[in-house]
C-alpha cells in the first residue's frame, strides 16, 4: 500500500470500465496523510528466494512501464490498516487486530504464483490462494477496521507503479509475454503487521509485528 494506491484504488481495483492506466506521482501526499507519519497494513512478507527470484524479473519486466526507484519489499497484501494514529488507527483497534490474528485458528497454507496482470494504478503477479486462507484473514481483520475500498480482493505482488497513460491493451499483451518461472507454492506459516512512511510514495516497509499460524 502506498499514498497513491490509497488515494487512487477506487480506480485501480475496478479495472473492467477501465480502458488505461493512469500515472502515478512519486511525491509526498500531505493531502491524504495529513502529517500522520506512518500507514500500517497487514500482509504476508515473502522470504523465500525462489519467490525473490520472481519478483525480481517481473520488476525486469516492467521497467519501462513503471516509475524508477520502487524499493517496498515483495508482499501480498491481506488488508489495510490505515494511517497510524489514535483518530485513524488507534492502538485499541491494532491490537484488537492483533488479538484476532492469534486466534484465528487459521494453520499454514500455501499459495501460488499466477501471471502477471494488471490494475491501473500498477502491474502485479497474480496470487492463487486456492485454500481461501487471506480472505477468511482478511474478513476477520475488516470486521474491526475496515480501510480498503469495498471491491473484490484480488491477492497480488505488486511490481511497480505506472509512470504514464498507457493502453491496457497494449500492457496486458507485454505482461502476457512474460513466462513466469517455476516456483515452488509459497508457504505461509505467519503474517506480518508492516508500516511504512507516508511520505515516500515507493518506501521500504518495516515489520512491527508478527504472527505466527496455528500449527505452523
Amino acid at each position: 500500500m502506498s499514498a497513491a494506491v490509497a488515494i487512487a484504488q477506487a480506480r485501480s481495483e475496478s479495472p473492467d470500465a477501465a480502458t488505461h492506466t493512469f500515472a502515478n506521482e512519486d511525491r509526498d501526499f500531505p493531502e491524504w496523510h495529513g502529517g500522520i507519519a506512518r500507514y500500517g497494513f497487514w500482509a504476508v512478507v515473502v522470504d523465500c528466494p525462489h519467490w525473490q527470484a520472481l519478483f525480481d524479473a517481473a520488476t525486469r519486466h516492467v521497467v519501462a512501464h513503471v516509475l524508477p526507484g520502487y524499493r517496498r519489499q515483495p508482499h501480498i497484501t491481506i488488508a489495510a490498516a490505515g494511517l497510524l494514529d489514535e483518530a485513524h488507527l488507534s492502538v485499541a483497534l491494532r491490537q484488537r487486530q492483533a488479538d484476532a490474528m492469534r486466534a484465528t485458528g487459521e494453520g499454514a497454507f500455501d499459495l501460488h504464483a499466477g501471471p502477471l496482470d494488471s490494475f491501473t494504478g500498477s502491474p502485479h503477479v497474480a496470487i492463487r490462494d486456492p485454500s481461501g486462507a487471506l480472505s477468511r484473514l482478511r474478513a476477520r481483520l475488516q470486521a474491526i477496521a475496515r480501510h480498503d475500498p469495498p471491491a473484490a480482493y484480488r491477492p497480488h505482488l505488486t511490481i511497480g507503479l505506472y509512470r504514464d497513460v498507457f493502453s491496457l491493451a497494449s500492457v496486458h499483451h507485454h505482461l502476457a509475454a512474460f513466462r513466469v518461472p517455476a516456483v515452488t507454492p509459497l508457504r505461509v506459516r505467519e503474517v506480518s503487521f508492516c508500516a511504512y512512511s507516508t511520505r515516500e510514495l515507493q518506501g521500504r516497509f518495516d515489520i512491527l509485528d508478527t504472527i505466527p499460524l496455528e500449527n505452523a
